[in-house]
């Protein structure tokens, strides 16, 4: 997936169930099944094995870092998704729920246990 099409994918999200950000297959689905071929193998890699949910953001994360792009281009992205209301600044909320869901989402994709200070 593009960075591109991850953003649309973006404003699909807040146009439609933001600040929502747990997600059941069939919503994770409806916002990604336009850029992504089969929507399944990513959701089922990502979601909380306990909930059987996805974060949003930790989808958003993994997915910026392994799209292809230029890494200013990933992290104006990912500032982008971050900056929750739209302050054009980082806050530290904002930075803490950043570093959980990169934590997060890379650990499942690297099928790591999460750390526990994290939760």
């Amino acid at each position: 997936m593009t960075l591109d099409k991850l953003m649309r994918c973006c404003v699909i999200y807040v146009d439609t169930i933001h600040p929502e950000t747990k997600l059941t297959e069939e919503t994770f689905d409806d916002i990604f099944c336009s850029e992504l071929n089969n929507t399944k193998p990513a959701f089922d890699v990502l979601k909380d094995s306990e909930t059987g949910l996805l974060n949003i953001f930790e989808a958003v994360i993994t997915m910026a870092v392994f799209a292809p792009g230029h890494f200013d281009l990933k992290i104006r992205a990912i500032f982008s998704v971050f900056d929750l209301d739209g302050s054009g600044e980082i806050d530290r909320g904002e930075l803490s729920a950043f570093i959980q869901a990169s934590c997060n989402g890379l650990c499942k994709i690297c099928s790591l246990p999460r750390p526990s200070s994290l939760g």
